[in-house]
C-alpha cells in the first residue's frame, strides 16, 4: 500500500490529481490505501481511454444538461411553492416581521421606562416591604394588561 503522495510521484502528477482520480473512481482507493501498482495499471487504462475517446471523466460539478435541466426544474418548483405559500399568506417578509417587532419593542420600552414615575407616589406612601411588592406587582401586570390589549399579540399569563 503507498500513500497518495507516492502514487502521485509514481504516476507523475500532482497528489490533487490523484484524490480527483480516486474520487471519480478510476484509480482504486483501497482500505489501508491505495496499491501502487493497480493504480498504475488503472491509470494507464484511463490515459488510453482517453486517448481513443473511449473514457470521458466528469468532476461532481460537471452536470450534463438533462441534470442541468432537472436541477432548474426544481427550483423553480420551489420558488413557485414558496410564492404559494405567501399568497396564501403562510409566508411574509422579514420587513414586515422586524417592523412589527420593533413597534411592539418601543411600546413595551414606553410602558416599563413609566413605572418608575406611575409607582413612585404610590409607593412612597407605604411602609411594609410586601405591601410595596403588591403595588409593583400590580403596576406591572397593568402595564402588561395595557400593552396586551393594544398589541394583536395574544396575552399569555404572565
Amino acid at each position: 500500500m503507498a500513500t497518495q503522495q507516492q502514487v502521485a510521484k509514481h504516476l507523475g502528477i500532482s497528489t490533487r490529481q490523484v484524490r480527483t482520480l480516486i474520487k471519480s473512481g478510476v484509480l482504486p482507493a483501497g482500505t489501508k490505501g491505495p496499491d501502487i501498482d493497480a493504480c498504475r495499471h488503472a491509470y494507464l487504462d484511463y490515459l488510453r481511454g482517453k486517448a481513443t475517446g473511449k473514457v470521458t471523466v466528469r468532476s461532481d460539478t460537471d452536470l450534463d444538461g438533462e441534470q442541468e435541466r432537472a436541477r432548474l426544474a426544481h427550483h423553480k418548483a420551489n420558488i413557485a411553492a414558496l410564492e404559494e405559500q405567501q399568497l396564501a399568506g403562510s409566508l411574509i417578509e422579514i420587513a414586515e416581521v422586524a417592523d412589527a417587532v420593533g413597534k411592539e419593542y418601543a411600546a413595551v420600552r414606553a410602558r416599563l421606562l413609566a413605572l418608575p414615575s406611575r409607582v413612585a407616589p404610590l409607593v412612597s406612601a407605604v411602609n411594609d416591604t410586601a405591601e410595596v411588592r403588591g403595588v409593583l406587582d400590580d403596576s406591572v401586570r397593568e402595564a402588561l394588561e395595557e400593552l396586551v390589549a393594544d398589541s394583536d399579540v395574544p396575552d399569555t399569563d404572565a
